[in-house]
């Protein structure tokens, strides 16, 4: 009898696939035609993302607007519907939101950077139009970390909103705004790897029976596992599930090199075969681990990690960026030949966490309690709320490996004169209680995970024991442009080891500002110069390639952003960036390809900004070739210079330019490039 129940269940849910729009669950973005306000008195049409600092964060003015933002909408929905449950989908706003439907408060939300949900069913008018109100505030809050960091916080609804129509059992919603399941791997290795899934499932009406049927599909779609489970749905409660899959032999690993992705798909029906609802998400089997010796480990394997951290906003957007131009981003991250994103300092859109699962990128993300922490009880439940949002929002993604949450949080404490001892005492005790209870959080919640935060280069990390609190341990170095020298970061990150040898150790920020338009013979600190960021990057890779102990390095920044009070080269760009603003390459990310990218040739001549350049008599200039190839050939206006091997993915010629257009061509035995620049000689 089972077996002819199963074929009849089978049957029902080929036939349900065949019209999903009679059973399966809906989502759609209602991001169009919103009315925003900053007074709720004068209104105007805009559309999700939206920010209101995307202009004034980078005026002549001094500060930015942070307080209140009004936005509403409405929406039709059908009376059809009675029978459905509601969320909205909000998946950021910045930074406190309170959600009113129909004149009705539905739910106030602190923290700007994770997406939360909303049950609004019994609030809706069905057969009419529903008013939805958001009221956000940027405002500085001692109690909503951030509460201070070199970057905007800009203002509003800068993520999709949704609204969700679900069946009245469907995969939780209410669980932080999770997929309403985990996955957790057991088992893995080259050999064999298994995976578990844990699912919550709400129930809307009276007990009931369904049905759970998991499948996993291979890279191919041949369905390599499935499982099937009855259940009985206590009325009106969420059911916890649990299912483990018996392993898979010698599966395909996961790894920047061979980014292999299986496939997984729950599926919920009633008792007839009916599906009530449906979620997918990626696995990749992989597995990390670090070594205070060795550096980190994929797969059993060393690797050294090397990429760049990330901020979300965008010339002309603010932090309102559309999400097809964000994934161009981890596109270029990728092209550059990274490993690794520090998605910093703070969750960014999941659709990336996505794309780097099939790019083959790892991912340390984390929650933005930075420079600073509140001694309040406020602070800390709305802190570890962060966390927890964090964690279950972004725990299936197979790309993501470290869970972080905190960045430089004694900052403020070693730099503001005005604190008195005790007072430094006491958030010295109150950082370190945070740090303890935010680690504990991400360790139960996050098995098979790496913890991590940042420092900066400061002895009260280590006078306080904080930083033994991490399995690794971040460290913002700036050797050669804040302090000191560039060689002095080598010794610093000996002496650490030494004096703590079973700490693991990731430079986790570095770099200098760099304005494309400022060139240089004599290169030096603060000039924000393109050659001294190249001498600074190339020194610091050397470095830390040179000392295995050191698991990697993520460069400070993936792209020059925002930060309102600075006054760089660029007023309110901080320009440590690779590339600009708008993501136009500095030289410098060629620099990083150049000894990153193994597949394909690399040649190019970092003459791409170098303009309006008078030399005297004689006078030579310096230009960087930046190559993977051992030896290039190198001409200029057809003469023939010599060859030139190529030490660290870089080679300098002083070029003897003629007055007027030049003409330099450098030559591999694979690839070749040429550039052309205007020289004014007197």
């Amino acid at each position: 009898m089972p077996h002819i129940n199963h074929k009849i269940f089978l049957l029902s849910f080929v036939l349900c696939v065949a019209s999903p729009f009679l059973c399966l669950s809906q989502s759609k973005t209602i991001n169009s035609g919103w009315q925003y306000s900053q007074d709720k008195t004068t209104w105007e049409t805009v559309n999700i993302p939206h920010t209101w600092n995307k202009d004034d964060a980078f005026d002549d003015v001094r500060g930015y607007r942070r307080g209140m933002g009004y936005y509403k909408k409405q929406i039709f929905v059908s009376s059809e519907d009675e029978d459905q449950i509601f969320y909205l989908k909000f998946n950021a706003v910045n930074q406190e939101a309170t959600v009113f439907i129909n004149g009705k408060k539905a739910i106030n939300h602190k923290g700007g950077y994770t997406a939360f949900n909303v049950e609004i069913t019994s609030l809706l008018n069905f057969g009419a139009y529903n008013l939805i109100e958001v009221e956000v505030d940027n405002s500085h809050s001692d109690n909503i970390p951030p509460l201070d960091a070199d970057f905007t916080f800009y203002g509003g609804i800068y993520r999709d909103v949704e609204l969700i129509k679900v069946r009245k059992q469907h995969f939780s919603l209410k669980d932080f705004a999770s997929d309403g399941f985990y996955v957790t791997y057991y088992n893995v290795s080259n050999d064999k790897a298994g995976v578990k899934v844990d699912m919550l499932i709400d129930n809307f009406e009276s007990k009931t029976d369904a049905h759970l049927y998991l499948e996993i599909f291979d890279a191919e779609g041949n369905r390599v596992r499935e499982e099937h489970q009855g259940l009985t749905l206590k009325s009106n409660k969420t059911e916890a599930v649990k299912v483990t899959f018996p392993e898979i032999k010698n599966p395909n690993l996961w790894s920047p090199e061979h980014p292999y992705l299986y496939k997984l798909q729950l599926t919920l029906s009633d008792k007839n075969g009916t599906i009530l609802d449906q979620k997918k998400a990626n696995l990749g089997f992989r597995w990390v681990t670090v070594d205070t010796k060795k550096g980190f480990f994929l797969n059993g394997k060393p690797i050294k990690l090397i990429g760049v951290n990330r901020h979300q906003d965008f010339k002309d957007y603010g932090n309102a960026v559309p999400i097809e131009l964000q994934k161009q981003d981890i596109h270029l991250i990728k092209n550059m030949g990274a490993n690794v994103i520090r998605f910093a300092h703070y969750p960014h859109a999941r659709e990336l966490y996505k794309l780097c699962d099939e790019l083959g990128i790892l991912v340390w993300t984390e929650i933005p309690v930075i420079n600073l922490v509140t001694d309040s009880e406020s602070y800390f439940e709305t802190s570890l709320n962060m966390q927890k949002e964090h964690i279950k929002q972004y725990y299936n993604f197979p790309s993501v490996v470290m869970f972080g949450y905190m960045n430089e949080i004694f900052i403020r404490l070693v730099f503001n004169r005005n604190l008195t001892d005790e007072e430094k005492a006491e958030l010295k005790k109150t950082s370190l209680k945070l740090a303890t209870q935010l680690e504990d959080l991400t360790r139960t919640l996050a098995p098979n995970h790496i913890t991590v935060m940042a420092c900066h280069n400061a002895e009260v990390y280590n006078e306080t024991g904080i930083a033994d609190i991490p399995m690794l341990l971040g460290w913002n170095l700036y050797f050669g442009w804040y302090s000191k020298q560039i060689e002095d970061l080598g010794k610093f990150l000996d002496e650490q080891h030494k004096r703590f040898p079973n700490r693991s150790l990731l430079l986790s920020e570095y770099g200098p500002g760099a304005d494309v338009r400022i060139f240089t013979k004599t290169p030096k600190k603060f000039d924000f110069s393109a050659n001294y960021q190249a001498k600074l990057h190339q020194s610091y890779y050397k470095q830390i390639i040179d000392r295995p102990f050191v698991t990697g390095m993520t460069a400070w920044n993936f792209a020059d952003f925002g930060s309102e009070f600075r006054g760089d080269a660029i007023p309110h760009v901080n320009q440590k960036g690779l590339v600009q603003y708008d993501r136009t390459p500095k030289d410098i990310y060629y620099w990083y390809k150049s000894v990153l990218e193994d597949d394909e040739p690399v040649v190019h001549i970092a003459t791409d900004y170098l303009k309006g350049l008078t030399l005297f008599q004689n006078e030579t200039f310096p230009v960087q070739i930046y190559s993977n190839e051992s030896e290039v050939s190198v001409s200029l206006n057809e003469n023939n210079l010599g060859a030139y091997k190529v030490e660290n993915g870089s080679v300098t010629i002083d070029m003897p330019f003629k007055n007027g257009n030049n003409k330099i061509k450098v030559s591999t035995q694979a690839i070749s490039e040429e550039k052309s620049i205007e020289v004014n000689r007197i």
